[in-house]
C-alpha cells in the first residue's frame, strides 16, 4: 500500500476539508474490466450504462462526425464496438476526471490545466503502451496534478496570484507552493487520490512526478517525462511557466521528433477539448 500521510499532517488536514466529489466508481470498474486481455463488451456496456453522464458522452462521440453513420447510434454495445475499447476507455477516464474538477475554475485556468493534463496523459499512454500499467497510464497522466485543483479550491485567490507570481517564475511552482501553503500540489494530489482509493501507482505519480528519483512505481518515470513533454510543446498550466529543467531522455526526445505521434496527440487533444468545453 502507498504510505499515507501521518495523522494531523498538513496535506491530510487540508484534504479532509476539501469539497470535491468522489471519483466516479464506474470509471474504476471500467479500468478493472479493460485490464483483461479480451474485455467483455456486454459487461463493459452494462457498467457504462449505470452512469447516465458517461453514457451520453460515449453516445455523442459515437455519433460525431469522426464516426459518421447513416443512422444514429443509440445502443451502447454498438457505440463501444464503433469506438473500440481503447478510445472508449480514454473517453470514460477523461469525462470521469472532468466530473471531479470544480466548475468554478476561471475558464483560462481550467483550459490550460486540462490541455496540460490531457497532453501528459496522451504522451504517458504512448510511452506505457508495452507495459502492464498501460490500461490506466492515461488516467495517471490526467490526474497527476490534481493537487493544483485542490489548492485552487482551498485558496482560490491566493493560488491564482501565485501561479503568475515572480517567485513561481524564478524558483518554480513547487518551491512557491511550499513557501505559500507549507505543502505543494504533489502532496495534496497524492492524499486526494488515496482518499479516492485509486491504485498505488497513480498515487505515486501524483506524489513524485516532480521528483522521479523518489518514485516507487516505474510508471511514474513516464508521467514525469510526459509532463515535461507537455510543457515543451506549449501545453503549460500557467503563463510564462519556466521550461522543464530536467533533461529529456533520448526516448522522450524521440517522441518530440515523431511528427505522426505529435499530430495524433494534437488532433486528439483538440477533439477532447471540444467535447469538454463546448458543453460547459
Amino acid at each position: 500500500m502507498y504510505p499515507m500521510s501521518t495523522a494531523n499532517s498538513i496535506p491530510q488536514t487540508l484534504i479532509a476539508g476539501l469539497q470535491l466529489p468522489a471519483f466516479p466508481s464506474v470509471a474504476l470498474h471500467v479500468m478493472d474490466l479493460i485490464s483483461n486481455e479480451h474485455p467483455d463488451i456486454s459487461k463493459l456496456s452494462c457498467i457504462i450504462n449505470t452512469d447516465a453522464t458517461l453514457s451520453a458522452a460515449l453516445l455523442r462521440a459515437a455519433n460525431s462526425a469522426l464516426f459518421a453513420h447513416r443512422s444514429p447510434v443509440a445502443n451502447m454495445d454498438r457505440a463501444i464496438q464503433l469506438l473500440g475499447t481503447d478510445r472508449t476507455t480514454l473517453l470514460v477516464q477523461t469525462h470521469a476526471a472532468w466530473r471531479v474538477s470544480p466548475r468554478n475554475l476561471p475558464h483560462a485556468i481550467a483550459y490550460t490545466w486540462w490541455r496540460h493534463n490531457i497532453s501528459t496523459a496522451l504522451f504517458s499512454q504512448h510511452q506505457s503502451r508495452h507495459t502492464p500499467a498501460n490500461h490506466d497510464s492515461y488516467l495517471s497522466g490526467l490526474l497527476h496534478s490534481i493537487g493544483q485543483i485542490a489548492l485552487y479550491q482551498l485558496f482560490p485567490a491566493r493560488y491564482l496570484t501565485l501561479l503568475i507570481s515572480p517567485l513561481t517564475q524564478e524558483h518554480g511552482l513547487i518551491h512557491a507552493e511550499r513557501h505559500a501553503f507549507n505543502t505543494d500540489h504533489c502532496e495534496l494530489g497524492a492524499e486526494l487520490l488515496a482518499k479516492w482509493n485509486l491504485p498505488d501507482h497513480l498515487i505515486d505519480a501524483a506524489q513524485h512526478h516532480h521528483c522521479p528519483d523518489q518514485a516507487q512505481a516505474p510508471s511514474t518515470l513516464h508521467i514525469h517525462s510526459s509532463c515535461c513533454l507537455a510543457n515543451t510543446i506549449g501545453c503549460t498550466v500557467f503563463p510564462h511557466q519556466p521550461d522543464c529543467t530536467d533533461p529529456l531522455s533520448a526516448a522522450a526526445q524521440g517522441l518530440l521528433a515523431d511528427a505522426d505521434l505529435c499530430t495524433t496527440i494534437a488532433l486528439t487533444l483538440k477533439r477532447l477539448e471540444s467535447q469538454l468545453f463546448a458543453r460547459n
